[in-house]
């Protein structure tokens, strides 16, 4: 009973072992992802997070004991959700720049069609444009002058509906 219960966890052992390898080769992949993503924001955003990339490397070869194999696969766990952080950290902010740089173009495209202007929502909108357009993007800004877009075009709407004026609705 003994030899079928230790080839049983031996099978299990070099299982969990290949396992641990696969999950390691994945990480590897993804960190090289993840400091890509981390170079792109870098250069495009300010201000960019400041995290490190986890170092799969550093947790060394996959060990080939039963219980040096179970630890081994938690810490690929760790290293595993610590990437997803640094991703989700510097992945965010690349996303709400082109969120950003969307609307200032969708504003853009807006006033050049209607041909409406307001010179101090226009003044707003290029400011928009023009920071979005520099890099690295200062995202305190940007949100800054979208907010005060949105605000501004909002109060006009709402000036231009309470005193019965029918005209142009900068959005």
């Amino acid at each position: 009973r003994d030899l079928i219960v230790g080839a049983g966890r031996r099978v299990e052992t070099a299982r969990d072992a290949e396992r641990a390898a696969q999950v390691r080769d994945e990480l590897l992949a993804r960190s090289a992802a993840v400091q890509q993503l981390v170079d792109r924001c870098v250069a495009a955003v300010t201000p960019a997070p400041r995290l490190a990339v986890p170092d799969v490397r550093a947790l060394g070869p996959v060990p080939s004991g039963g219980a040096a194999v179970d630890t081994y696969l938690k810490r690929l766990d760790a290293v595993g959700r610590a990437l997803t952080v640094v991703h989700t950290a510097y992945g965010d902010p690349l996303a709400e720049r082109d969120e950003i740089a969307g609307y200032a173009g969708a504003l853009a495209a807006q006033a050049r069609a209607t041909g409406v202007s307001d010179p101090d929502l226009d003044h707003l909108r290029e400011r928009l444009q023009t920071v979005v357009d520099t890099t690295p993007t200062d995202l305190r800004r940007a949100r800054a002058l979208r907010d005060a877009y949105q605000a501004y075009a909002m109060s006009l709407r709402t000036t231009d509906t309470s005193s019965g004026r029918k005209g142009a609705s900068p959005r």
